[in-house]
């Protein structure tokens, strides 16, 4: 596994973005993104959260897990919603408490 590439699914599921057949590597995160990962047996698939237009980038949240202050990805998504890093509201807030 490639440290940085890697979605941690909620029930333990691994996805290595860097591993040459994953379709991970094609999409982008956003703080308002238009699909999601759902696991499906040892696999996942990505559903639309809403329509997507052909020819459009498909995103979801990465929302990754973030114990320092090192580890926050800044995020330049565009959305007006955007958190300003990859990591979720509830990482950030933690780690800016103890800043």
């Amino acid at each position: 596994m490639s440290a940085g590439r890697q979605l941690v699914c909620r029930d333990g599921l691994v996805i290595d973005a860097a591993d040459v057949m994953c379709p991970m590597k094609y999409v982008n995160h956003s703080c308002s993104p238009n699909a999601f990962v759902q696991v499906v047996g040892d696999g996942f698939i990505y559903r639309a959260k809403t329509p997507i237009k052909c020819g459009s980038e498909i995103t979801i949240d990465y929302a990754h897990s973030a114990e320092t202050e090192a580890d926050l990805l800044p995020c330049k998504c565009g959305s007006k919603f955007c958190r300003g890093y990859t990591a979720s509201k509830e990482f950030i807030k933690a780690i800016m408490r103890y800043k």
